[in-house]
C-alpha cells in the first residue's frame, strides 16, 4: 500500500472490518505502517463496499484483503481486488482474484 501511495501521491484509506467497520486510517506515501491485524470470525464484506459508495471523491479501486467467506455486494462500479489467503475463495464473479501466500 505505500508503494501504491508514494508512485502515485496518493491518499490510502485503510478499513479494518469484521461484520462491521471496526476502525479507519488514512495516510500518504510519508507514513510507515507497521500495524499488524489479525482476523477471525463472521465477516461481512457488504459494509466496506457500502462506507467506499459514500466516500467523496469515489476511491479509483478497492483492494480487500480477506479469506472471502462471508456475504458481498452482488456487483460493484468500483474496480476491485480480492487479495485471498491460501485457502480463501472469491466471494463473487465480479473482481479480480489474487493470492498472498504467507
Amino acid at each position: 500500500l505505500l508503494q501504491i501511495a508514494r508512485g502515485r501521491q496518493s491518499r490510502i484509506t485503510v478499513l479494518y472490518a469484521g461484520s462491521t467497520i471496526r476502525k479507519i486510517d488514512s495516510f500518504s506515501g510519508v507514513r510507515q505502517v507497521s500495524e499488524v491485524v489479525r482476523g477471525g470470525g463472521f465477516t461481512d464484506l457488504r459494509p466496506v463496499f457500502e462506507h467506499a459508495l459514500q466516500m467523496q471523491p469515489r476511491p479509483a479501486a478497492l483492494i480487500y484483503l480477506t479469506d472471502g467467506y462471508g456475504p458481498a455486494p452482488e456487483r460493484m462500479d468500483i474496480p476491485t481486488l480480492w487479495v485471498l489467503n491460501r485457502d480463501g475463495k472469491k466471494p463473487v464473479d465480479w473482481g479480480v482474484e489474487l493470492r498472498l501466500e504467507i
